[in-house]
């Protein structure tokens, strides 16, 4: 396990050498851009970031609610005839016999 542990810690401080190198090696233009889209990245998992894409989705999600309520309000539902009895309404079912009791 200790072993492991190492030779992991060793590795990353490799890859972590490996990065500098690479990155003192780059021209002043590509590390600019680089650094621009390392804190692209770092912005994208800020908290405050993440807080604004919420507030923004769930005011999406209200208009998208908005929207589909309007379109129900704005076409009627096409009701089946009904016979009115007083304040009872009797919906036709069409023509069926009787129900035989044995």
């Amino acid at each position: 396990m200790a072993s492991q542990l190492a030779q992991l810690l060793a590795a990353l401080g490799l890859l972590i050498c490996l990065l500098l190198a690479v990155h003192m090696l780059l021209g002043p233009a590509k590390q600019q851009r680089l650094n621009q889209a390392w804190d692209r990245w770092m912005a994208r998992l800020s908290a405050e970031s993440r807080a604004e894409r919420r507030r923004r989705e769930r005011a999406e999600s209200a208009q998208r609610l908005q929207q589909a309520q309007e379109r129900a309000r704005s076409r009627p539902i096409p009701l089946d005839e009904v016979e009115w009895e007083g304040n009872v309404a009797r919906p036709n079912f069409g023509s069926r016999s009787k129900r035989q009791v044995h």
